[in-house]
C-alpha cells in the first residue's frame, strides 16, 4: 500500500500505466472443482465452511506505507478503529452484513490482539442443491486481528496455514468446536503487502518462504491475499497443485473487505473460480464506489 489510503480509483489508472493490464487468467472451474467437492462433503457430514482470515492492523509506524494523517485509523496497537479492521475492514464488513459474533477472545500483550468468529447462515445456490447440500447451510469467519508491528508474524503464519494442515481447534461460547487454520476451506490475508519490504534473500524473507519449501498440506483449500501486488509477490509461496488462487491483488489497492463478502458469495452460490472472481470485484466495487471495469482489473485469480 505504498500510496497510503488514498481513494482507490485515484491510483487504479495509475497502477495500470506502471504494470498495464493483467493477461485474462486461465478458466479455473475445473482446478476449484476437487475444493467445492470438499467443501460440499463436509456439509452434507453436518460441518460447517470455515474461513481463517489473518490481518496485519495497518499501522504508520511499523509498515512500509505512506503515513496518514488521520493516526487513529492506522493505529497497528488500536483494532477498535483501525482501517483493516472496523469500517470496510473485516469486523466492519462483517457486522454489517447479517454476520454475528459466535466468540471474542483478546489479548493485550501478545501479537494477535483480538480474535473473533463470525457465524452465518448461506443459502446454498442451485449447483450446491444439485450435489445435495441442502438450501443453506453454516458458515464461519474466524479473524485474528495482528498488532501492526507484528506483521511479519501475521503473513507467517497466513502461509503456515496455506502450506500446512495444523489444525487450530475453537470452542465456541455454546460449545460448538470448529477446525480453523490450516484445516480450513478458505484461507486468507488481509493487510499490507509484508513482501514488498522484505529483501529476498534476507533472513526474514527466508523465515517468510520456508513453508512453502518445507510444505505437507494435502487438503484441497482456497486461499486469497488482499494485499498490494499479493499476484507478484505472495502467489509464489501458495502456488501448490491442492491450493486454488480465488483473489489476488494485481496493484497497489486497497485491502477492502468487501472482497471476502464477494469471495463467500460466490463459495455459496457453488460458482467456479471465474464466478467466485467476478463476485469479489463487484462486491469491491460496491464496497469502494468504484466501476467494475477497474475492480476486474484489480485482481487475479485461478492457476
Amino acid at each position: 500500500m505504498r500510496f497510503g489510503l488514498l481513494p482507490w480509483c485515484v491510483f487504479a489508472a495509475l497502477t495500470v500505466f506502471l504494470w498495464g493490464t493483467p493477461a485474462g487468467a486461465r478458466d479455473s472451474a475445473q482446478t476449484t472443482e476437487l475444493l467445492l467437492q470438499r467443501i460440499a462433503d463436509d456439509i452434507r457430514k453436518g460441518k460447517p465452511l470455515v474461513t481463517t482470515v489473518y490481518v496485519a492492523l495497518c499501522d504508520n509506524d511499523s509498515q512500509g506505507i505512506i503515513p496518514v494523517n488521520n493516526r487513529s485509523i492506522c493505529n497497528g496497537d488500536d483494532p477498535a478503529r483501525n482501517i483493516y479492521w472496523k469500517g470496510n475492514g473485516i469486523a466492519g464488513y462483517l457486522a454489517s452484513h447479517g454476520w454475528k459474533k459466535a466468540l471474542v477472545q483478546t489479548d493485550d500483550d501478545g501479537p494477535v490482539l483480538i480474535q473473533q468468529v463470525w457465524k452465518k447462515r448461506l443459502m446454498a445456490g442451485r449447483q450446491w442443491r444439485q450435489s445435495g447440500v441442502t438450501r443453506s447451510f453454516t458458515a464461519y469467519v474466524v479473524a485474528r486481528a495482528y498488532r501492526g508491528s507484528r506483521i511479519h508474524d501475521a503473513m507467517k503464519d497466513y502461509l503456515q496455514a496455506v502450506n500446512h494442515d495444523t489444525t487450530d481447534i475453537i470452542t465456541l461460547k455454546d460449545g460448538t468446536t470448529i477446525e480453523a487454520g490450516g484445516s480450513s476451506h478458505l484461507v486468507g490475508y488481509l493487510g499490507h503487502d509484508y513482501f514488498m519490504d522484505v529483501a529476498e534473500g534476507t533472513s526474514r524473507w527466508h523465515d517468510l518462504t520456508a513453508s512453502g519449501k518445507n510444505r505437507t498440506s494435502s487438503l484441497f483449500k482456497g486461499t486469497f491475499a488482499l494485499a498490494c501486488v499479493s499476484n507478484e509477490f505472495v502467489r509464489p509461496s501458495v502456488s501448490y497443485p491442492n491450493i486454488y488462487i480465488l483473489v489476488m491483488n494485481n496493484f497497489l489497492t486497497y485491502p477492502s473487505a468487501w472482497t471476502i463478502g464477494g469471495i463467500l458469495d460466490g463459495i455459496a452460490a457453488g460458482g467456479d473460480g471465474k464466478t467466485i472472481y467476478r463476485q469479489a470485484a463487484r462486491q469491491f466495487a460496491r464496497g469502494q464506489k468504484c466501476g467494475m471495469k477497474w475492480a476486474l482489473k484489480a485482481f487475479s485469480w485461478g492457476p
